[in-house]
């Protein structure tokens, strides 16, 4: 199961992207999941 939030302002003017926009899943069997990432905290702040 997956589900799409689109949350934020556009990136840019007439963007279709918005600034929190991110999927979430739900796995029911965690042998599915081949890895993971996450964007390091400093990569966020340099933002």
């Amino acid at each position: 199961m997956k589900g799409v939030f689109i949350e934020g302002d556009p990136i840019y003017v007439k963007a279709n992207f918005m600034e929190k926009t991110h999927i979430q899943i739900a796995v029911r069997d965690h042998k599915c999941i081949k890895g993971v990432f996450r964007v390091s905290d400093d990569l966020l702040a340099a933002r």
